[in-house]
């Protein structure tokens, strides 16, 4: 038989339990809105590297299949082209995004290590989390089993007590 003592023992350590796990609950969405937010910012630097790389890319191979497609005037003994596929003022624009975008690929370089290593510290947030309810409930499923089963009354021999 559960004493009087013992029963309110047994509400304040539910009440205790409930009121911890509520708190971790809280923690856990605050930290899942973290990790959100911080995987929604890190496929978009992931996006913007892409497509950076992307570019600048396509401006080397432009240049590398420069004259494909047709025989350059070169290509015959004797003469020499002095045609150019692209303008000067073409080429030096290029130069100049090449730049600007190398430039981009280094920053979002940066910013995706960093955002990466946010993702996973939110990562770790939520996981803790997650395991302090799981310990949490263990604890009172623990608790609460080892109480029912020292009742000696019918109504304790139900399919909670194993």
């Amino acid at each position: 038989m559960i004493t009087i003592d013992a029963n309110d023992r047994a509400r304040k350590f539910l009440a205790s339990a409930k009121t911890a796990r509520d708190a971790t609950k809280a923690r856990l969405a605050k930290d899942m809105d973290i990790l959100k937010q911080s995987a929604d910012a890190y496929a978009e630097v992931t996006d913007d590297f892409i497509e950076a790389r992307i570019q600048y890319i396509e401006l080397i191979e432009k240049y590398e299949t420069a004259g494909e497609g047709h025989l350059p005037l070169a290509g015959f003994p004797g003469i020499v082209s002095k045609i150019s596929t692209y303008s000067p003022e073409e080429m030096q624009g290029d130069t100049a995004d090449m730049l600007r975008l190398s430039g981009i690929v280094q920053e979002l370089e940066k910013q995706l290590d960093t955002v990466e290593s946010q993702v996973k510290n939110a990562a770790q947030h939520v996981y803790r989390d997650v395991d302090d309810i799981a310990k949490a409930t263990t604890a009172v499923i623990t608790y609460t089993t080892d109480l029912i089963q020292t009742v000696n009354s019918p109504y304790a021999a139900g399919s909670m007590a194993k």
